[in-house]
């Protein structure tokens, strides 16, 4: 991960509420530590994983924030 793919992916996920941009320096700032296997590790996961909506209804009790 650069720093470059980390503000591509700021880009292209809008943020419904103004986040300081502290916080978001700090978050920017960790995300370079994180290995590029793992990066494509997580990513593989998220793309081989069963959508949550064709898993059908939730059975449990379930607090959604």
């Amino acid at each position: 991960m650069t720093a470059q793919d980390i503000e591509n992916l700021h880009g292209a996920l809008p943020l419904l509420h103004k986040v300081p941009t502290k916080f978001l320096e700090a978050q920017f700032a960790s995300m370079l530590t994180i290995p590029t296997q793992v990066w494509r590790k997580g990513f593989k996961g998220l793309v081989a994983a069963t959508p949550p909506l064709e898993r059908g209804p939730i059975t449990v009790p379930t607090q959604i924030l």
